[in-house]
């Protein structure tokens, strides 16, 4: 006869309950019954007694596919352990001659994973950086050659919208001591005005001529076409550095019309049709617009130099001082507008380095507030 007892079992986390089967001749206690363990953590399985509804110790603990395998308190373990190494690390690159930028590389690391990274550090390396490769003061040199008793109204405006694209260039690595020194040479800016005034014939209302006979003067009354042809065009060049920039532009508006014109009394037979042409200053605005998109494809053209020369330093460094000089390197190329991945030999070598896809190692750097 088998009795089921159950008062003597303390429920667990993963245990509501414990039965216990015993033999009545040989009795039911405490003693029997197989002691109460605590989970352990790891998808809170037990590593006593089997898997909960087991009736044998030799069954192996299982984890449901959809349970986490890292708890919370491990991830937290992982990371600590993740950011002190590249803390060290950090410290290691601050030794390293000339490649005093490298500790934001592991720092970023570093912060991603929890650590607490002092900002002031970060903002010193940084201003360290932009102080030898950002610019100074711009400086536009505008040089008119047009020979023009009046200067044209074009060369205010070019030289205003000029020095405004500098120092929006500026703007955006500004802090250092390079050199950002543009010229803008016009060597022809001419505004051309061509009117003309044509006669012109139309049959007077109610006359019906045979296929083939021209109107007699009777027949058609006369009215005037005004036509005006505005235009400006200029030449010069754009340079910096080494680049020369040509350019040869040209604004054009023509139309043509006429006055109210009637065919005897006061019966309008032609309306007002005035002239719309754009005036001398609109073409001067239109001119220097396309000149200035000169002036920002010189300016475009010379950080993209700058960020190749950063990028293959980046290049020849990467095997020195276990990567130390490159990163250093790849902080200048972001000071300037570069991206640390857009080579995508440079941002393998990053992602071997660290064992981490290279969109995490930006993401990383992001975290920095690099400003």
């Amino acid at each position: 006869m088998l009795a089921c007892v159950d008062h003597a079992v303390r429920p667990t986390a993963r245990l509501a309950r414990a039965v216990c089967f015993c033999l009545v001749l040989a009795g039911c206690t405490k003693a029997s019954v197989p002691p109460a363990t605590e989970p352990t953590g790891v998808g809170n399985v037990s590593t006593a007694g089997g898997a909960p509804g087991a009736n044998s110790d030799s069954t192996p603990p299982t984890v449901k596919a959809d349970e986490p395998r890292e708890s919370v308190v491990e991830r937290t373990q992982r990371r600590a352990k993740l950011a002190a190494k590249q803390l060290v690390l950090a410290e290691e690159r601050a030794k390293v001659d000339g490649a005093w930028a490298s500790p934001l590389f592991p720092l970023a690391l570093a912060r991603a994973n929890g650590a607490v990274v002092d900002q002031t550090r970060i903002d010193k390396l940084y201003a360290r950086v932009k102080e030898r490769v950002c610019f100074g003061q711009p400086k536009l040199n505008l040089v008119d050659r047009t020979k023009r008793k009046k200067p044209s109204d074009a060369i205010a405006m070019i030289k205003e919208g000029a020095e405004a694209k500098l120092a929006e260039a500026r703007a955006k690595c500004a802090g250092g001591d390079q050199p950002l020194t543009l010229l803008v040479r016009m060597d022809v800016i001419e505004e051309l005005e061509s009117p003309d005034k044509v006669r012109a014939t139309r049959l007077k209302p109610g006359v019906v001529l045979p296929e083939g006979q021209a109107p007699g003067p009777n027949d058609v009354y006369e009215y005037e076409i005004d036509t005006l042809k505005r235009t400006v065009f200029a030449n010069g060049e754009v340079s910096i550095e080494s680049r020369v920039f040509p350019f040869k532009v040209q604004e054009m508006s023509k139309d043509k019309g006429n006055a109210r014109a009637t065919a005897g009394g006061d019966a309008v037979r032609l309306k007002d049709d005035p002239l719309e042409v754009r005036s001398s200053n609109q073409l001067n605005a239109a001119i220097t617009e396309r000149i200035l998109a000169v002036v920002q494809q010189a300016l475009d053209r010379h950080v993209e130099g700058l960020v190749k020369a950063y990028t293959t330093m980046a290049l020849s460094t990467a095997t020195i001082d276990a990567g130390a000089s490159q990163e250093h390197h790849l902080i200048e190329v972001l000071a300037v507008g570069g991206q640390i991945d857009a080579n995508p030999t440079v941002a393998q070598q990053l992602s071997e380095r660290y064992e981490l896809p290279i969109a995490d190692i930006k993401a990383a750097i992001a975290g920095l507030g690099l400003k």
